[in-house]
C-alpha cells in the first residue's frame, strides 16, 4: 500500500510523551486512514473513523478492495481495453454450459458405478477394476484415431469444430447415462463409446480454445472461419 503522510503540525514526526501527533494517511483505493503516533511505544496506530462519512469511505473501500481483487482474478489483464465488447456475454454463456456439462457429469458418474458394480454385495472389485480400464482404454485408443483422421482440420473450421465438441459431449453423457441397462456384456461396449465420446470432446474442445480466445484479444483484426 502506497501511503502518503502529512503531519498535523510542524516539527518532527514523534512528539514528546504528554502529545501525540496526528497523521492523515490516503491508500490506493481512496479511503482515509488516521493514523496516531504513540510516544509511549514509538508505534503508529491505526484509528477507525467515528463518524457515519468517515465509516461509508471504508466501507466503500473495502468494497472495492474486493471487486478489483475479483476483476484481477475472473477477468483478463487490462480488461475491458484488452479485449473486444462481447467477451464478457461470451464467457457468462461458455461459463453456464461449462456448468451444466459437469452437473450432468456427476449423474453420468452414478450411472457408470452403478452398472459397474459398485455397491452390490455380489459384485467382484477385480471386475469392477477390469471394466473400468477397457472403457477408459477404449475411450483413449478411439481418441488417437480420430485426432489421426481429422486433427488437421482443426484450424480450417473452428467455430464449426466447437459445436461438434459439444454434440459429441452430449452423446458420450447419454450413452453413459443409458449404459447400465445394456447388461454386463453391453456396459463395457456403450461405456467405451461413451468414454470415447467424451474424450473426442476434451481433445477438440482444447484445439480450438485458443483460436476462439485469441479472437476476442481487442489487437487481432481477424476471425476464424
Amino acid at each position: 500500500m502506497s501511503t502518503r503522510f502529512s503531519p498535523s503540525r510542524r516539527g518532527s514526526v514523534s512528539p514528546s510523551r504528554d502529545a501525540a501527533a496526528l497523521l492523515q494517511a490516503e491508500d490506493v483505493i481512496g479511503s482515509a486512514v488516521r493514523m496516531r503516533w504513540r510516544a509511549a511505544n514509538a508505534k503508529l496506530v491505526k484509528e477507525i473513523p467515528r463518524n457515519k462519512e468517515g465509516g461509508k469511505r471504508a466501507t466503500t473501500g473495502r468494497l472495492s478492495a474486493v471487486m478489483l481483487e475479483l476483476r484481477s482474478i475472473f477477468l483478463p489483464a487490462g480488461y475491458p481495453h484488452s479485449v473486444r465488447p462481447e467477451y464478457l456475454r461470451f464467457q457468462c454463456f461458455d461459463t453456464l454450459q461449462a456448468a451444466c456439462s459437469y452437473l450432468r457429469s456427476i449423474l453420468t458418474t452414478s450411472a457408470i458405478l452403478r452398472g459397474a458394480g459398485v455397491g452390490e454385495e455380489s459384485a467382484s472389485p477385480m471386475a469392477a477394476a477390469i471394466t473400468w480400464v477397457l472403457r477408459d482404454g477404449v475411450g483413449m485408443f478411439g481418441s488417437l484415431v480420430f485426432s489421426y483422421a481429422v486433427g488437421a482440420q482443426f484450424d480450417v473450421s473452428v467455430k464449426e469444430w466447437r459445436l461438434f465438441a459439444d454434440l459429441i459431449n452430449d452423446v458420450g453423457l447419454t450413452l453413459d447415462m443409458f449404459a447400465p441397462f445394456g447388461g454386463p456384456r453391453g456396459f463395457v461396449v456403450i461405456a467405451a463409446l461413451g468414454a470415447a465420446c467424451k474424450t473426442i470432446c476434451g481433445m477438440v474442445a482444447g484445439a480450438t480454445r485458443a483460436s476462439i480466445t485469441a479472437l476476442f484479444c481487442a489487437s487481432r483484426a481477424t476471425s476464424p472461419t
